[in-house]
């Protein structure tokens, strides 16, 4: 796509996505989604295999869990988006991120954070493509994602603002 894929409005949105899309400081999809990436490759760069099992209270997960869950939540939200980009009405199921952290069998504890700081990059360079080649027509189309009507562009901006809201608990909990 040659022009850059705006923010979205309000109105493109469920409520409770407002509070991560307004994380975004890039107006522009692709940069958004590229400037995070950067960041969580540094933080990944950085983290020992002790600091990326700490849980910081009884109940919370790791931060190797909160990189699933970001992994599994972009996996999600962009075939979401490439329903909406193709145009499909199909109500599509909303996820319990308890549910898939629980059953995801150990994943975590199969790679360094380095290691996973690859898989991650590798899933956004797939997002960032998906995003590029998406019409206009399909960023402005609104699904239907857990009942809620939901734009394309708008799950692409939730992307971003989620990985940045995680991180920022990362920060904040876990270094």
């Amino acid at each position: 796509m040659d022009q850059p894929i705006i923010k979205p409005i309000d109105a493109e949105m469920p409520e409770y996505y407002r509070y991560y899309v307004g994380l975004v400081a890039e107006n522009n999809l692709l940069d958004g989604l590229k400037a995070a990436s950067l960041l969580w490759d540094e933080l990944l760069q950085s983290v020992s295999m002790e600091q990326f099992h700490f849980r910081y209270a009884d109940g919370k997960w790791s931060m190797a869990e909160v990189l699933m869950h970001m992994m599994d939540t972009e996996r999600i939200f962009a075939y979401r988006a490439f329903r909406c980009s193709r145009m499909d009405a199909t109500v599509l199921p909303g996820f319990d991120e308890n549910h898939f952290i629980a059953h995801a069998n150990g994943e975590m504890n199969l790679a360094t954070p380095q290691q996973w700081g690859k898989m991650h990059r590798n899933l956004r360079a797939v997002t960032i493509d998906l995003f590029e080649g998406m019409p206009l027509a399909g960023l402005n189309f609104f699904g239907n994602a857990n009942g809620l009507s939901v734009s394309a562009r708008a799950l692409g901006f939730m992307i971003v603002g989620h990985d940045l809201h995680h991180l920022k608990v990362i920060r904040e909990r876990y270094l």
